[in-house]
């Protein structure tokens, strides 16, 4: 659980803060437009803006060791092997929702008189038809955009900034950064800056 959380946090970092890298003579930071292979247990420095509980850090530093947190400063720590990415972004301690159904969030959670052994047997039964099958396809016929941005800000009082599964539709503009939209521009470019070699 434990390696869990600290893969979210490390990615919930990575995934609100990288931009694209501006060239060397914008910053005194080491660059590159080489896709880097980060090994496993790599340092990385991610500079930026720096919410913290105590305040705002402009040009701070965030320092990852072995995939945890090490330093949170005003000053570049003394990393030298470390790979640097200048976000010029905001980074702020978050969770990534790597699975939601964000418009379903309006309705309240169903508890099943039974125990189910896979998802056909729920999808088709009575009363998940009756209490939210039904009443879900009722009000995103007209309501869909609604219930998404209240499945979102949802998520985002509970902590999460990125989120997948939220379903392409004009309306959506979205509350929290909505990885399924990003996918291609962030994550592809996330790809051409840093790839690990370890799955969460």
């Amino acid at each position: 659980m434990k390696r869990l959380v600290r893969a979210s946090l490390l990615l919930s970092l990575l995934f609100l803060c990288l931009a694209a890298i501006p060239s060397a003579a914008q910053t005194n930071e080491p660059q590159t437009n080489e896709p880097q292979k980060i090994r496993e247990g790599a340092s990385i420095v991610l500079r930026g803006t720096i919410i913290t509980p105590g305040g705002v850090i402009e040009q701070g530093y965030v320092a990852i060791v072995n995939g945890r947190i090490a330093a949170v400063s005003d000053k570049r720590p003394d990393l030298p092997n470390a790979v640097t990415v200048n976000t010029h972004g905001i980074i702020l301690p978050s969770f990534v929702d790597v699975h939601n159904h964000v418009p379903w969030n309006v309705l309240p959670r169903w508890q099943p008189d039974q125990l189910f052994t896979n998802r056909n047997q729920w999808r088709m039964d009575p009363q998940y038809l009756q209490m939210v099958d039904g009443p879900f396809n009722r009000l995103a016929s007209s309501h869909f955009c609604d219930m998404n941005a209240w499945g979102e800000l949802r998520a985002l009082v509970g902590g999460t900034t990125s989120i997948l599964a939220t379903q392409p539709q004009p309306c959506i503009h979205g509350l929290v950064r909505n990885l399924d939209f990003n996918r291609v521009g962030s994550m592809g470019q996330l790809g051409s800056i840093v790839s690990t070699s370890s799955t969460y």
